[in-house]
């Protein structure tokens, strides 16, 4: 019972690829961490701009991820949405990863993410590089001034 499982879990987080149909080799992997709603037509987060920027209209589901993966036409760039923590983008990287449709051998990576901060030490559009980092995973702190 044990190796079947394995074998379906194996299944489940790796693509399938049709015979014949040619391995993705991207140029450029780009990763967001969240999209609020549709990945196209409403509020932009992360990756909506991405999408419609870069004409990533070809979509490969990729189950066991946190959301499918898009590509350009020509396959020199797709994205990937990990959702918000460790886990999560842990989990949907290894997925796109292990996935035998995609090369990712000679691909570049880009994390395109962004953060908040208190608008009396930086304002919109400000870069800033931290010193410490603690991973609260997926805890999240509110705080009213």
């Amino acid at each position: 019972m044990r190796a079947l499982l394995s074998v379906g879990f194996i299944l489940l987080s790796t693509g399938s690829r049709a015979a014949g149909e040619p391995v993705l080799r991207p140029k450029v992997v780009v990763v967001a961490m969240f999209e609020p709603g549709n990945d196209t037509g409403d509020v932009p987060g992360e990756f909506q701009f991405w999408v419609e920027r870069e004409k990533l209209d070809k979509i490969y589901p990729l189950p066991s991820a946190y959301h499918d993966v898009r590509a350009n036409a020509d396959g020199s760039v797709i994205g990937i949405v990990t959702g918000v923590g460790a886990v999560r983008a842990a989990a949907s990287i290894m997925a796109l990863g292990s996935d035998p449709r995609f090369d990712l051998s000679k691909s570049y990576w880009l994390v395109a993410g962004i953060a908040g901060i208190d608008p009396v030490k930086g304002s919109l559009g400000s870069a800033a590089w931290a010193e410490w980092l603690v991973d609260g995973s997926l805890n999240h702190q509110n705080r009213c001034a």
